[in-house]
């Protein structure tokens, strides 16, 4: 991974090098390729920023989570992400059905790996339905903590 990120600094170190003006990615876009490139290429840097952003905030809980549950628990109480945060392994246990179901559809794996991946499978929707229940648990706790 280190190699790949060295890489791809690299590239775009050579890049900047030889553009003549000072520039950032959506400005790099357009002195190659062009304004539609610029706009096409804008909305996808601002949503991947974006979920980057997202991304960190919710590690940076659920982490805290599993670290420290009751004063992470407190924070989050006290803010705005109570109610997302609480049912984000509801959603992920969801989305990995969902897409568990489309995928049975669509690909065809090889008998001697069904069991890997049901296992697989059966073991994040378990540990999944363990946090969920985990999370429940210290919302109940800490929103009558909170009534006292």
């Amino acid at each position: 991974l280190t190699a790949l990120v060295v890489s791809i600094h690299v590239i775009f170190g050579a890049i900047c090098l030889k553009t003549p003006d000072f520039k950032r990615w959506p400005g790099f876009i357009e002195f190659y390729f062009g304004k539609p490139a610029k706009f096409l290429i804008l909305p996808i840097i601002i949503a991947g920023s974006f979920g980057v952003l997202v991304v960190y905030l919710g590690v940076r809980l659920c982490v805290g989570l599993v670290i420290h549950p009751y004063r992470t628990m407190r924070e989050i109480m006290r803010g705005l992400w109570f109610v997302p945060l609480v049912f984000v392994p509801a959603a992920l246990l969801i989305w990995i059905f969902v897409t568990g179901r489309i995928a049975a559809w669509v690909v065809d794996v090889p008998s001697a790996l069904r069991d890997w991946i049901g296992l697989f499978y059966a073991t994040l929707l378990l540990s999944l339905g363990l946090w969920q229940a985990l999370l429940l648990y210290l919302a109940v706790r800490f929103w009558a903590g909170l009534k006292r």
